[in-house]
């Protein structure tokens, strides 16, 4: 219903509606699936559930740990909360373009020793 004075049609009325839905619907939380934090993150699946499991050699505490979603039986149904993964991954360093040139020079040179020596042909 509108108001009295006809603010709610006019542009400014418009507007500042606009503002406040975009407000709500960025800030509410929204729970991921595991291929949608894989695709956002860059990991594989395989990588996201080494990373929350306890015990296992890639164990990252860091990283957030899945929500339940179902509520029967399995409850094998699970999600991260979009805000976390987002704050993880603004966490994570800054990669440097130099530094993974170096790496791969380096392990090319190694790559190219090992060829050599063993096989009798250069790389």
């Amino acid at each position: 219903m509108a108001k009295k004075d006809g603010s709610n049609f006019t542009l400014e009325g418009i507007f500042r509606r606009l503002l406040r839905f975009m407000a709500e619907f960025s800030s509410a939380q929204r729970m991921l699936r595991e291929s949608e934090v894989a695709h956002r993150t860059g990991l594989s699946p395989s990588t996201i559930r080494n990373r929350c499991t306890v015990g296992h050699s890639s164990f990252d505490p860091e990283f957030p740990q899945p929500r339940v979603l179902g509520s029967g039986k399995n409850r094998s149904a699970v999600g991260w909360l979009q805000s976390e993964i987002l704050d993880w991954m603004n966490t994570r360093p800054k990669a440097y373009l130099t530094d993974q040139l170096n790496n791969r020079a380096k392990v090319a040179k190694n790559v190219r020793g090992h060829a050599s020596d063993k096989e009798g042909f250069m790389l």
